[in-house]
């Protein structure tokens, strides 16, 4: 992972805010809360669905972040895999 720096000098770490990612499903990374925890946490390989909003596979069953409280606040490309180069 790069450490990238904000114009404001905050590090994101590659984590780009919520409102810029893709609505088309397209898959990616999720960084957000749960509304009734203390911690927030990453959920992978999520979809937007456009008037279903977000959504996330678990054993082949398609969950709607909504479903466990998720609010989700920033979002990355999914990573490539340890093999795949350059």
């Amino acid at each position: 992972m790069s450490n990238e720096t904000n114009n404001d000098g905050t590090n994101t770490n590659g984590w780009l805010p919520i409102e810029t990612a893709p609505m088309d499903g397209t898959a990616v990374d999720l960084w957000g809360y749960i509304q009734y925890d203390s911690h927030d946490f990453r959920l992978t390989d999520c979809e937007y669905f456009a008037n279903r909003g977000w959504h996330f596979f678990r054993n082949g069953e398609m969950i709607s972040v909504g479903e466990i409280s998720y609010t989700p606040t920033f979002w990355r490309p999914i990573p490539k895999a340890p093999w795949d180069v350059e």
